[in-house]
């Protein structure tokens, strides 16, 4: 089930990481225009990503309602994938814009019906945190892979800049992406169900689900704050490594760390969610994330251990919440399901990612143009001074405590049942609704 995570991954991680360095190192663009191409091309995803939901609910054949979209966008992903991910810096703006919102289409038709597919593959809480536990885990050990080529070229063939990291990354995704469709295919049976209905009305309220019961607001609101943080951390995170804190060729090596260390501890929270319950678990995961980014402040300029001992922290508790918050999606669902004939997991999967999307989209636009407001600009030859090391360490600071603040403060208002079931008032609200 958890295969499509590894080439998505080595996407998600690429597109989120590595592309702002790439665009304004590889291709010259500023940071501001790097910021307007990544947030139109996520806004663009976001924007079809419920549709393509409703078309997958919607979708009758013999081989299934998810593998077939997921086959269907193979080839349009593998095509711009060769296309951006070997391509020379002269290439043509208006090219490299289109294959982004090609790929990020692609991606969109694959991502949707594997998440959908997820979520239903079980009615069972326990089953569901189970199978996104794996999807993380598998998703880590991929970002790992991912990860392990750059940090070593970053170390030892730095010369190769970030174009020969981009190449290692895109053989990783052709190679894999063919092979992890063709074994879900033959491995993974999809749950029988009866197609949702399709029409405008009906496509329309997908993308207005988590909007149209108070009961979907907590989960709607966790989902927009996770996105705030991913894209916060996503896209300052190499520039605060090497240029805030002065550790010019540890910022792939310092992220495959983190990485190792969030893959290791999802057994462990996995087993603090069973007996905690999900709620309080996610409350101790926003805390240490808000701690964890308060601490930036604090760390000295070009010193590699103080940095390597938060690195460790940071790793042990990111991405906990992806599991922890779909299983809550997961609830929502089983709501749904108990009243009603049809199991619309796509749609549930693609409307509450799509506040996840917006939410990203936008905080890397804004990010990204607030950190050039610092003076910064990587195309720059030459060491970053201390005044502007320190305004780019002070933004990565803010920006990344603000999120685990606010989740934090939408937790408080979630009590603390355990197994991971959904609290009574939304279970009711949702059944008198």
């Amino acid at each position: 089930m958890a295969g499509p995570g590894i080439p998505f991954v080595a996407f998600y991680g690429s597109i989120t990481l590595v592309f702002p360095t790439y665009l304004t190192q590889h291709f010259g663009f500023s940071l501001g225009a790097a910021a307007t191409v990544l947030s139109a091309v996520r806004l663009w995803e976001t924007g079809i990503a419920p549709l393509v939901g409703a078309l997958s609910d919607a979708t009758a054949s013999r081989f299934g309602r998810r593998i077939v979209w997921m086959a269907a966008a193979a080839p349009i992903v593998l095509a711009a994938t060769t296309l951006l991910y070997f391509a020379p810096p002269d290439l043509p703006a208006g090219v490299l814009t289109a294959a982004l919102l090609a790929l990020g289409t692609g991606w969109t038709m694959i991502n949707v019906p594997h998440g959908a597919w997820a979520l239903e593959i079980s009615n069972r809480t326990e089953d569901r945190a189970r199978i996104f536990g794996m999807r993380q885990f598998v998703g880590y050990g991929a970002m790992i892979l991912f990860l392990l080529g750059p940090a070593v070229t970053e170390r030892w063939w730095p010369d190769r800049g970030v174009a020969g990291q981009m190449a290692l990354v895109g053989g990783l995704i052709l190679v894999s992406l063919p092979a992890s469709l063709a074994l879900l295919a033959r491995l993974v049976p999809e749950r029988p169900a009866a197609p949702s209905p399709l029409a405008a009305r009906q496509v329309w309220r997908v993308y207005v689900l988590p909007l149209r019961k108070p009961a979907f607001a907590p989960v709607a609101a966790l989902f927009a704050a996770m996105g705030i943080y991913t894209a916060v951390e996503s896209a300052l995170y190499l520039f605060l490594v090497r240029a805030g804190l002065g550790l010019e060729a540890w910022g792939m090596s310092l992220l495959l760390l983190q990485f190792t260390c969030g893959l290791a501890s999802i057994p462990i929270w996995l087993g603090v969610r069973r007996r905690w319950g999900t709620v309080p678990t996610l409350r101790l995961v926003a805390a240490l994330q808000g701690v964890s980014s308060l601490a930036l402040a604090f760390l000295p300029h070009g010193q590699l251990a103080p940095f390597l001992g938060l690195a460790i922290l940071r790793g042990m508790v990111n991405g906990t919440e992806f599991i922890l918050i779909r299983t809550l999606l997961g609830g929502l669902l089983e709501d749904h399901t108990a009243r009603h004939a049809d199991v619309p997991a796509a749609s549930y999967y693609a409307s509450f990612h799509f506040l996840f999307d917006v939410a990203a989209a936008l905080t890397t636009f804004v990010v990204l143009h607030a950190l050039a407001g610092t003076g910064f600009d990587p195309r720059a030859a030459g060491v970053t001074g201390p005044d502007q090391a320190e305004r780019i360490k002070w933004l990565a600071t803010i920006a990344l405590s603000m999120p685990p603040l606010l989740t934090l403060g939408l937790l408080c208002r979630m009590p603390p049942l355990p197994g991971g079931r959904m609290p009574a008032s939304v279970s009711s609200a949702l059944r008198s609704s």
